[in-house]
């Protein structure tokens, strides 16, 4: 069934030896530097169950589930700098959601060409801080805010710019 419906599929099934594999698609979209289509993971749960229509009264509606059956779950990778992702990112800045186009009337949407390749090998640093502001009953309260900054080239040569020494670097390529 899931098969037979491979125009509306973001799963692909496979059986072998008893046993049912649903494996997510890779995502896709029309590959432009410029587009509505942002990039994202296939997410789905798994659930199984019978119903027994020869039982009596509501007991024929039932979902049990079948005993033996074991439901595993393997999380797959997405490196969060991929070139589609920083993309997307960069379209969101300078783009129709962005600071470019947040006044009233702004049409038609006029923006710079975007930088980002989607094939492009980019490293990303993540700069976590707060910022204090003064709450109402003045007391100093914090904004926790991340800054994402994406560039290609080495690592430690971006981290270098913020100040950040390269020890302090961890490698979330996958």
């Amino acid at each position: 069934m899931i098969n037979a419906q491979w125009k509306r599929a973001r799963v692909q099934a496979s059986d072998a030896d008893g046993v049912v594999t649903l494996v997510a698609l890779p995502y896709d979209d029309d590959n432009a530097s410029n587009t509505i289509n942002w990039a994202g993971k296939v997410r789905f749960t798994v659930n199984t169950y019978y119903t027994d229509p020869a039982a009596d009264g509501w007991e024929s509606k039932n979902k049990n589930f079948p005993k033996g059956v074991v439901i595993s779950k393997t999380e797959g990778k997405q490196y969060p700098a991929m070139g589609k992702l920083v993309r997307d990112e960069e379209s969101k800045a300078m783009g129709y959601q962005g600071i470019l186009n947040q006044g009233c009337c702004t049409w038609p949407i006029i923006r710079p060409e975007l930088e980002a390749q989607n094939d492009g090998k980019y490293n990303m640093l993540t700069i976590e801080f707060r910022t204090p502001y003064r709450a109402a009953d003045d007391i100093t309260r914090y904004t926790q805010q991340t800054l994402n900054v994406y560039a290609q080239g080495d690592l430690a040569d971006l981290a270098g710019i913020f100040g950040v020494v390269p020890e302090a670097l961890t490698d979330a390529k996958p």
